[in-house]
């Protein structure tokens, strides 16, 4: 199993208060060709979790019979047909009948997808645990700015969009190695992507 890999197509978790004692998770799918499942993972410390549940293939799971008020910290492992689990995703938390789900950490998916090929758009998914400003923008492999996706505040949570490969000025970017960069405060994660045209 690729661990990196797997790490990649799985990061970017989403939460939902189903009641007041039950949380739906929803995960990005992943297409290792030796995927046995999925684990899902939870406690009420963050990282540190005390329970989990085995859900197959499904990229959806509703975590029932939680304590109301409590906060909970959510992660999902996959797993293969040898009993490799990979990492786990990014974490999420809430409280069931109580606040939103919220991401733990900031998180920047890799570019979907990889590479990018002329006449498609690229899904960026990214995570923020916090009001914040934030500036997402595309560099080339040189390290110069190519194009700003966004820059100013943004809200606590899960976010996407899509970006159809060009500059600044509107041209299609040539063939290389670019990097989608996320910064907010002095977090500052990167990811690498390729374009062919």
């Amino acid at each position: 199993m690729n661990t990196i890999r797997w790490l990649l197509l799985i990061q970017l978790l989403f939460c939902t208060l189903a009641s007041a004692s039950s949380i739906i998770l929803t995960w990005s799918a992943n297409s290792e060709p030796d995927l046995l499942g999925y684990r899902v993972h939870w406690g009420t410390l963050s990282k540190k979790y005390t329970q989990s549940i085995d859900v197959g293939l499904a990229t959806q799971c509703e975590i029932a019979e939680l304590t109301p008020g409590y906060r909970y910290y959510f992660g999902v492992t996959a797993v293969d047909h040898w009993g490799n689990e990979s990492r786990y995703s990014v974490e999420v938390s809430a409280v069931p009948g109580g606040d939103a789900a919220v991401p733990v950490d900031y998180e920047l998916e890799t570019i979907i997808p990889n590479p990018l090929f002329s006449g498609q758009y690229a899904l960026l998914r990214f995570a923020q645990p916090e009001q914040r400003t934030i500036h997402l923008a595309v560099y080339n492999c040189l390290g110069q700015r190519v194009r700003t996706l966004f820059k100013g505040e943004n809200p606590a949570g899960f976010h996407q969009l899509a970006w159809e490969g060009l500059d600044d000025a509107g041209r299609a970017l040539p063939t290389g190695v670019y990097f989608c960069r996320l910064q907010s405060g002095e977090t500052v994660l990167h990811r690498p992507f390729t374009i062919v045209r």
